[in-house]
């Protein structure tokens, strides 16, 4: 791992030990200091399809970034994970559910943040594109 690049970490609505605030666009956003998903760890990303277009991101990662996930699920859906971009918060999707190797972030995004979104996990992450 090289300069900053994608990191997915678990956020909190609600600061405290051990929580790093960032800024995550209207309201504030708390990071667990410890990295779950960095951009080696994915394998794929694509955007998820409902009804009336984009909605969010989907992300398949590898087996060791797979158990970080899986080991973290249980008690994260429905909360936060922020997505940094060279340090700097590109979106803060809420996880609507994590399966070990994959994961689907869903939220109130505008074009813009999908695509920056997108972008940080195809281009600077150097994964394969998929379902676009």
């Amino acid at each position: 791992g090289g300069g900053g690049g994608i990191v997915l970490g678990w956020g909190e609505w609600v600061g405290g030990a051990g929580l790093v605030g960032v800024a995550g666009g209207e309201r504030a956003v708390y990071m667990h200091a410890e990295a779950v998903i960095v951009g080696e760890d994915v394998v794929s990303a694509a955007f998820d399809r409902e009804e009336g277009g984009f909605v969010g991101v989907e992300i398949v990662v590898d087996a060791a970034g797979g158990e970080r996930l899986g080991a973290a699920t249980g008690g994260h859906v429905g909360r936060p994970m922020v997505i940094l971009l060279d340090g700097v918060v590109v979106a803060v999707p809420v996880v609507k559910s994590a399966i070990s190797d994959s994961a689907r972030f869903t939220g109130d995004f505008t074009d813009d943040q999908l695509v920056r979104m997108f972008r940080a996990l195809v281009v600077e992450s150097g994964v394969r594109r998929g379902g676009v």
